[in-house]
């Protein structure tokens, strides 16, 4: 059933589409991460633990990290990922449902189901890796992209042009983190596949792309 800020419809109809090559951060990005950019930027620095998804950031400081980031390794074009990126960073080029695989196993990813209630350590569920090794595509934390919300095209009747009730109109996928989920990880709410609208930034992290050079 579609349930607000993740509509199942909102994700149809399936397209092919061709993406540049590109380069995405294997993890989520972390509270020491972001600590350093706060300190140097004058922003909040969380009271968590350093090796945990950074959560709580509003998209535009999301953004701010990263031109501050590309800023510091001379890397200029390092940016939120777009949502297609993001979706195939997670599922790879064979159709795949999870980033695992075709079905959805428990214990792979730090969703509801597993009961922790909270963040982990970025990399904490290795066999739940995308076919390109990253990881934490599914659970942790939602994260953040690029991509304004709009439905794709084609979409079914009934899919709103716009929800006005959300937080910010951008993208977050993660396929549902361990903390926002208020239902039992159901398949149809952890595959890379779904749009999720953000009620608020508190539980929204993020990871950065760049180019393919070198």
């Amino acid at each position: 059933m579609p349930t607000p800020g993740c509509r199942w419809s909102g994700t149809a109809p399936r397209t092919e589409i061709r993406l540049p090559a590109f380069r995405i951060a294997r993890t989520q990005v972390t509270v020491g991460q972001w600590t350093l950019f706060a300190e140097a930027d004058g922003r909040p620095v969380p009271q968590a633990p350093a090796d945990h998804p950074v959560i709580g950031i509003t998209w535009d400081a999301a953004t701010a990290y990263c031109r501050w980031l590309g800023e510091q390794l001379g890397r200029p074009e390092v940016r939120l990922p777009t949502e297609d990126e993001w979706e195939r960073a997670a599922r790879g080029d064979d159709g795949r449902e999870f980033p695992w695989g075709g079905q959805y196993r428990t214990g792979l990813a730090n969703l509801v189901d597993l009961g922790i209630g909270t963040t982990t350590p970025v990399g904490s569920f290795p066999a739940g890796a995308s076919p390109f090794g990253v990881l934490d595509m599914a659970g942790n934390a939602d994260e953040w992209t690029s991509t304004r919300y709009a439905p794709y095209p084609g979409a079914p009747a009934g899919v709103p042009d716009i929800e006005d009730w959300a937080f910010d109109p951008h993208i977050t996928r993660a396929a549902r983190s361990a903390t926002t989920a208020t239902w039992p990880a159901a398949p149809a709410g952890t595959a890379p596949t779904s749009r999720i609208w953000p009620r608020s930034a508190w539980a929204s992290g993020w990871r950065q792309r760049r180019s393919s050079r070198r």
